[in-house]
């Protein structure tokens, strides 16, 4: 008999670990960071945002799931693309699939606060659990983002400040986050990062990133800025029962169709009128038979490619003086062709760089610089 009253103890102490594991990861002890990354990316979702008719992507952020039922918080700044028939959304998850259906349930509140609030009906395997925990200063958080095109990126560090009215940010954004809870982390925060989960050493969501602010202070480094999960709480508190409105995404095939239908467009000539193709090793031996300089203009930042076949060329990029890096196509009006004159004299070369899937907005910067100056050494470099 004492055999098998151990023998159901055994049992019932197996079954509840099994429970145990089955549940989100709340009110655990420590958790070795790498291990936890692993369950908790499964809890995040890349936003990417389309131009309609063009197909370029235009932006990216990131979703966070807060439930079982599939709640989503992201930034406002990130889903405002859902207002506007210009853009067309695409919702990924950690294993590269889309999501298939989505609600939007709020967006803001009476204090401007960046966030908004979604819903799939699609099957989610993991979530954050909220709970509005307090933190004090040096609480070691992890960041989980797409800032820097990386996706799926894990940053650690900690809290270095608490903000309940950030006055730095009176003269930046004066009609936003009026008396909203933040947080500053030492983790850093870049474009793609927004709408993601800040989360605690046991897993449970602390904040969402949110943004990047400069100091007034010249010289100061950045401020990273987290919405902190008691605001994310009392928010969904507030919204979650909200019958939303449905919003259409694209599907994996529709994006991989679209792409195609762009590159076919947007392929480059081989040849450019008034433009002499040319590589590396050619633009050295002309230099070398007079008294000239390189200048190359990259389309791509930072210009490392570059730098490393050319090392002795100026470089420059064409959206120096715009606002839209990386995208030729909108900030063409805004290209600083005065500074490129300035580098380069009649004698020089200009040499634009292009590769892969750089080559249609090099072409764009080519053409524009030979419309609109009188420089007859243009190069075009294709690999």
């Amino acid at each position: 008999m004492k055999f098998f009253s151990l023998l159901a103890m055994l049992f019932l102490l197996l079954h509840c670990i099994e429970q145990v594991k089955a549940q989100p990861l709340f009110g655990l002890s420590k958790v070795d960071p790498l291990l936890l990354y692993e369950k908790r990316k499964r809890a995040v979702l890349k936003i990417e945002i389309y131009e309609r008719g063009e197909f370029k992507l235009a932006g990216a952020g990131t979703g966070t799931i807060v439930s079982a039922d599939g709640l989503i918080i992201t930034n406002f700044h990130v889903a405002n693309a859902l207002f506007s028939p210009a853009y067309q959304i695409a919702i990924k998850t950690f294993d590269g699939t889309t999501l298939s259906q989505l609600e939007l349930l709020a967006c803001s509140d009476k204090r401007e606060m960046d966030l908004c609030l979604l819903k799939t009906s699609d099957r989610v395997s993991a979530w954050f659990p909220v709970t509005g925990e307090k933190l004090s200063l040096g609480h070691e958080v992890y960041k989980i983002g797409h800032g820097g095109g990386e996706d799926y990126n894990l940053t650690a560090g900690q809290v270095v400040a608490r903000e309940d009215n950030i006055p730095f940010l009176i003269n930046w954004m004066s009609d936003k986050n009026r008396n909203v809870e933040f947080f500053e982390v030492s983790a850093l925060l870049r474009p793609g990062d927004s709408g993601g989960p800040v989360y605690n050493s046991q897993g449970n969501l602390v904040g969402i990133s949110t943004m990047s602010v400069r100091k007034l202070v010249m010289g100061a480094p950045n401020r990273y800025m987290v919405i902190s999960a008691n605001e994310v709480y009392r928010y969904l508190e507030r919204f979650k029962g909200k019958h939303g409105n449905s919003i259409a995404l694209l599907s994996l095939q529709e994006i991989r169709d679209l792409t195609l239908q762009a590159l076919k467009k947007y392929a480059p000539p081989e040849k450019i009128p008034l433009v002499k193709n040319i590589q590396w090793d050619e633009l050295k031996r002309l230099q070398g038979k007079a008294d000239a300089k390189v200048v190359v203009l990259d389309v791509r930042d930072p210009f490392l490619y570059t730098l490393k076949h050319y090392p002795g060329a100026i470089n420059i990029t064409y959206h120096e003086n715009s606002k839209r890096s990386r995208d030729f196509l909108m900030a063409q009006d805004e290209f600083d062709l005065k500074r490129v004159l300035q580098l380069v004299r009649p004698q020089d070369l200009l040499v634009v760089y292009c590769d892969g899937d750089n080559s249609w907005l090099s072409y764009k910067a080519l053409e524009f610089i030979r419309r609109q100056s009188e420089l007859e050494n243009l190069y075009w470099i294709r690999n």
